[in-house]
């Protein structure tokens, strides 16, 4: 765990009245190398209160004092210390009005270890001792400029970051504010599709090329002509195809399947994936000239969780699109909805807050949603089970004597269904099966 550099005075304040809670804290700002100063109630945390300190942790429930008396009395002695509320789910009116109040964050418990991680840093490096100054990060202008920079450019663009971190939209984006906006946007995922197929929807195919080819067909390269071609999950590509696309990326023509003429396409190629393509080039399993060839202009974004600043601006654009193709009026987040979004983990990324705001949006009865409009029980449950079938793919979920041959295999399907993103057909390679197959064998497994 990387240490955050703060004077050597500096110190943390923990005030909480649970004492597992204080000690777990300590340990964890121990571990980055930063003094802590504990107190069980408010008014023993103000005692700590100083020009050392470096930030406040405050439960919102205390004996004697609580955190909103002992915000308020920070901010009376120590204005320029931020403040980080914790509190239980119950207490998120409490939370609004400690924001307002001048508290910086807010937590609720039982409290996300990785949320707490990126909220202390955000706050430690960003009080005013702190040195030396944190990176920069990639936030939303950063991103927008980026954006703009890419869009005047006629190059090829790689989109890199994880599952639903929005590089289908980004890559839409980029076309409509380029040169190209008003040729075809034509998409392509060349992981949802066998060798065969792909090879034949992206470059066409003759008459006659196969059993089936009862005519000409232009493929999706052709179909993008002034325009712009998006490869999703191009990291999945199967070897053997590669080459032709690098090719067809060095003199822009395509021969189609079963054809000896070369057509020339004027495409502007944008790929993406969620892979680590250095990674597979070195295991052989990309080519790293075409590597090198498609990530002319490199975007790299950021998941949901490293981007919290944002998550509100992202929320209230995903409603107004909502609204907008529902013909009806804005959808409102209320504070305490707010507090609970800002505070999630959201390892599905902004994927993963569409379906919960949809869901919201649905069953609300009102243009105004609320925390209890927030059904979270859908992306939890897939959490766990994305969990569990990480630990079956780790093998700490694996084969024990007296387990059926049923469970086995059910646990080798989930296992690479999670690894290959719920993607059947990809799963359905990588197991050697048809993915007819793994269709009917999870309807089994639900029945």
């Amino acid at each position: 765990m990387r240490e955050i550099t703060l004077p050597e005075q500096s110190y943390v304040v923990i005030a909480d009245d649970d004492a597992t809670t204080r000690k777990i804290l300590e340990a964890y700002f121990r571990k980055l190398g930063i003094s802590c100063r504990l107190a069980a109630n408010g008014l023993e945390a103000i005692k700590y209160f100083g020009p050392d300190m470096q930030l406040a942790i405050l439960d919102l429930r205390m004996p004697k004092m609580g955190g909103l008396e002992c915000l308020s009395r920070l901010k009376q002695n120590c204005p320029e210390v931020p403040a980080l509320m914790v509190s239980s789910a119950a207490e998120i009116p409490d939370a609004v009005v400690a924001i307002r109040e001048g508290a910086s964050d807010f937590l609720v418990k039982p409290v996300d270890p990785q949320s707490f991680e990126q909220r202390v840093r955000q706050l430690l490096v960003g009080s005013p001792s702190s040195q030396p100054p944190p990176p920069k990060k990639l936030v939303l202008d950063d991103l927008q400029y980026q954006l703009d920079v890419i869009s005047g450019h006629d190059a090829t663009v790689l989109l890199t970051g994880e599952t639903g971190t929005g590089k289908t939209v980004l890559a839409r984006q980029i076309h409509d504010r380029g040169a190209r906006r008003n040729g075809p946007f034509v998409s392509i995922n060349c992981a949802a599709l066998p060798r065969e197929l792909l090879e034949a929807e992206l470059f066409g195919h003759a008459k006659g090329a196969f059993t089936g080819a009862i005519s000409d067909r232009s493929g999706r390269i052709e179909s993008a002509g002034g325009g712009t071609l998006f490869l999703d999950e191009i990291g999945d590509m199967p070897l053997e195809l590669q080459p032709k696309l690098l090719t067809f990326l060095q003199d822009k023509h395509v021969q189609r399947i079963g054809s000896n003429t070369l057509l020339h396409a004027d495409v502007r190629i944008i790929a993406a994936t969620n892979q680590d393509l250095g990674a597979l080039c070195q295991d052989k399993r990309f080519r790293e000239d075409l590597f090198y060839r498609i990530s002319v202009l490199n975007l790299y974004i950021q998941p949901l969780r490293e981007r919290i600043s944002q998550i509100e601006q992202i929320s209230d654009a995903i409603l107004s699109q909502i609204a907008t193709r529902r013909g009806l009026p804005p959808f409102v987040l209320t504070d305490e909805a707010r507090i609970l979004i800002a505070h999630r983990p959201w390892p599905g990324n902004i994927r993963e807050l569409e379906n919960v705001l949809e869901r919201a949006a649905a069953f609300a009865n009102s243009q105004r949603i609320s925390k209890e409009d927030l059904d979270f029980s859908l992306t939890s449950s897939l959490s766990n089970a994305s969990s569990d079938s990480n630990d079956a793919g780790a093998g700490n979920l694996s084969w024990t004597p007296g387990m059926s041959l049923r469970e086995v295999e059910r646990l080798a399907i989930l296992a690479t269904l999670e690894a290959c993103d719920d993607n059947q057909a990809k799963a359905a390679r990588m197991l050697k099966i048809s993915e007819k197959t793994i269709y009917n064998k999870l309807k089994s497994y639900r029945d």
